[in-house]
C-alpha cells in the first residue's frame, strides 16, 4: 500500500512492527525482504513518486571545508532515493577491505568478507546483476578480448558489473501490492522520540510541507536516509541527550568518506593493432554491462602501505594520435592567423589518409560512439578512484541555516589527509612504471602542483560513507556489527554511513548486502 500523507487527517497515528525511514536501495531492500514475513512494516519517504523541487530543496546544506557538490544535487528525495540517478556500477569490497590494516588508521570491520559473501550473492538478484562471478580472466577469454599483460606485477585487471536499476520503479508495484508494507509518501521525519534515558526509541515525528503532522510507533526503527541525512537525523533527535542519539562519544557524523576521483594521466598504447576495448567499452553479458578496470594486488598495498584504489580508463580513440589529426590542428591554428599551414600538400594528404579516424574520433567525443568503424582505443584517460582514509575531522554536523521546517540543515566538512594525496600520487607513479616495464605503452602523468588544497580538482563519486560507522567499541563508532545503534536497543542504521572503510568498490552492492543481513537479523529478533 502506498499513501500520500498530505491527504491524511492531521495527527494521524500509525503502529507497526518495524518502521523504515527512507526508500532508497537500503530501505526498499529491507522492506521487500521483510514483506514476505508476517511483520507489519511502515516505510517513510520524504518525497513522492517523482521529483519535486520544494521537497528536493530540503536536501540543501552547507559546505565548510574542501569544495564539494551542492548537497541537493548529490542525493535525491523521492521514492527510490538516489538510485533514481546512480550510474549502476557494482563490485564487492575485497577481503582486505574488511581487515585491520595497520597503515590505514581506524580500519577494520567487525566481521569478515566471508560472513558477507552470501548476502552479496543475494544482492545480485535484488539489483539484477546476473551471476555472482567476478573472474575477469575467464570473461575476457570467453569474449576473445585480451587483457593488459601485467603478469605477476602489482597491477591486476578486475571486473565490474553495471546495471543502474531504478529501485523505485522496479519495485513500486510489489511495494504497492504488499499486504504487510505501508509506504507513506511526502512524510518528512523531523525527529525520533525516545524514553527518558534515550535507551529506546518510542516514536517518529513526521511533518508534511502542507502542514499536516503524524506519528509512527514501532517495535524497531531503521534509519536508511543516506550517509548525510542519517547522522543529521540522529543529531536532530536531541530532546533527551544534547549531543543527539547514539552520540555519547561524539562519533555521529565523523569519518565522512568519499571515493576520491581524480583525472591525472594519459596512457598511450604501443601496439596500434592491440584491442583493449574491454577497459573502455561496456561488453554486454546476461543483459548487463561488463567492463574491466585496473587495481592493485592486496599484498603490494600491504608492502607499500597504500590505501586501496582502482583506475577507470576512458577511451581516447586513435584520432588524437594520428598525423591527420595533427594536420587538422595545424589548419585550425593557421586559420586563426589567416594564413595557410606549412607543407600544405602533405597536411591535406595526412587528413585524407586518416579521415575515417578523424570522423570517428569527433563522433566518439560528441556522440560517445564511432560511426564509421569500431576501432579499438589507442589511448586511455586515467581516472583514479581511490579509498579515502577514515578521518574523524571529515564530518557532518548541524549547520546554521534552517530548512522549511525550521530545522538546522547539514553542514559538511569534507577533509582529506596527506595519506589520501600521497596514495594517489604513488598509484599513478606505479602504474606508469608498470605500463612501461611490460611494454604496453607509456603513461603521461598530469598531477596538479600546489597545496591549497592539494590536487585541487580532486572530486568525489557522490558516495557518502562512514558517518555512522560500525565498531564493536562505542567509543570508535555508532553502530555494532548488527547495525544497531550503541546504547539504543531498538534503533538500527542501514546504508553506506555504517561503512568503517570505503575500499574502492562503488557502495550500492555492499549497501544492499548489508540491508539483507540486517533484514534477516530483524526478522529473527522481532519474531
Amino acid at each position: 500500500m502506498i499513501i500520500d500523507t498530505r491527504e491524511l487527517q492531521n495527527n494521524t497515528k500509525f503502529d507497526a512492527d518495524i518502521c523504515i525511514i527512507g526508500s532508497g536501495a537500503a530501505g526498499i531492500t529491507i522492506a521487500k525482504t521483510l514483506g514476505n514475513s508476517h511483520l507489519k512494516i511502515i516505510m517513510l519517504e520524504s518525497g513522492g513518486l517523482e521529483s519535486n523541487t520544494e521537497v528536493q530543496d530540503l536536501a540543501k546544506g552547507e559546505i565548510s571545508a574542501r569544495q564539494y557538490f551542492d548537497l541537493d544535487v548529490s542525493r535525491l528525495r523521492y521514492f527510490g532515493g538516489s538510485t533514481n540517478h546512480w550510474g549502476g556500477r557494482c563490485l564487492p569490497l575485497r577481503e582486505d577491505d574488511f581487515e585491520d590494516r595497520p597503515w590505514i588508521p581506524h580500519s577494520g570491520w567487525p566481521f569478515s568478507f566471508k560472513q558477507l559473501k552470501s548476502y552479496y550473492e543475494r544482492a545480485h538478484n535484488i539489483i539484477g546483476l546476473g551471476s555472482y562471478n567476478y573472474d575477469i580472466k575467464a570473461f575476457s577469454e570467453s569474449k576473445g578480448l585480451p587483457l593488459f599483460p601485467f603478469g605477476d606485477g602489482p597491477i591486476k585487471s578486475i571486473l565490474t558489473r553495471t546495471h543502474p536499476l531504478r529501485f523505485g520503479k522496479a519495485y513500486r508495484q510489489e511495494i504497492k501490492d504488499s499486504k504487510t508494507i505501508t509506504t507513506l509518501l511526502n512524510a518528512h521525519v523531523l525527529k525520533l522520540e525516545t524514553n527518558e534515558d534515550a535507551s529506546s526509541v518510542t516514536g517518529v515525528d513526521v511533518g508534511t510541507l502542507s502542514g499536516n503532522s503524524l506519528s509512527v510507533k514501532a517495535r524497531s526503527y531503521i534509519v536508511a536516509c543516506g550517509g548525510i541525512e542519517n547522522p543529521r537525523l540522529l543529531l536532530l533527535s536531541n530532546q533527551v541527550k544534547e549531543k543527539g542519539l547514539g552520540n555519547d562519544y561524539d562519533q555521529v557524523g565523523r569519518y565522512f568518506m568519499e571515493h576520491l576521483l581524480y583525472s591525472g594521466g594519459l596512457m598511450v598504447i604501443s601496439d596500434i593493432n592491440a584491442d583493449y576495448r574491454i577497459y573502455a567499452d561496456y561488453i554486454k553479458s546476461e543483459g548487463i554491462d561488463i567492463q574491466s578496470t585496473l587495481a592493485f594486488d592486496p599484498e603490494y598495498l600491504k608492502k607499500m602501505q597504500l590505501p586501496n584504489l582502482y583506475f577507470e580508463l576512458q577511451s581516447q580513440r586513435g584520432y588524437g594520435f594520428t598525423e591527420g589529426m595533427h594536420s587538422v590542428k595545424d589548419f585550425v591554428s593557421s586559420a586563426k592567423k589567416i594564413e595557410w599551414p606549412d607543407n600544405l600538400v602533405d597536411q591535406v594528404a595526412n587528413i585524407a589518409k586518416d579521415l575515417d579516424l578523424i570522423i570517428d574520433g569527433v563522433a566518439d567525443s560528441v556522440l560517445g560512439e564511432s560511426i564509421i568503424h569500431d576501432n579499438a582505443p589507442l589511448a586511455f584517460r586515467l581516472y583514479a578512484f581511490g579509498e579515502q582514509v577514515p578521518n574523524p575531522n571529515s564530518r557532518v554536523t548541524l549547520g546554521n541555516n534552517k530548512d522549511s521546517f525550521g530545522l538546522p540543515v547539514t553542514n559538511l566538512a569534507w577533509n582529506t589527509t596527506d595519506e589520501d594525496i600521497q596514495g594517489i600520487h604513488k598509484s599513478f607513479e606505479v602504474l606508469a612504471s608498470e605500463v612501461g616495464r611490460t611494454g604496453i605503452g607509456r603513461v603521461k602523468i598530469m598531477l596538479e602542483k600546489g597545496d591549497t588544497p592539494p590536487l585541487a580538482s580532486l572530486s568525489g563519486g557522490q558516495h557518502h560513507m562512514g558517518t555512522t560507522r560500525m565498531s564493536i567499541d562505542p567509543k570508535q563508532g555508532v553502530v555494532d556489527s548488527n547495525c544497531q545503534v550503541h546504547g539504543v536497543d531498538n534503533l538500527f542504521i542501514a546504508g553506506s554511513s555504517v561503512f568503517p572503510t570505503s575500499g574502492f568498490a562503488n557502495p550500492t552492492l555492499t549497501i544492499v548486502a548489508l540491508a539483507l543481513k540486517l533484514a534477516d537479523y530483524l526478522k529473527e529478533r522481532v519474531s
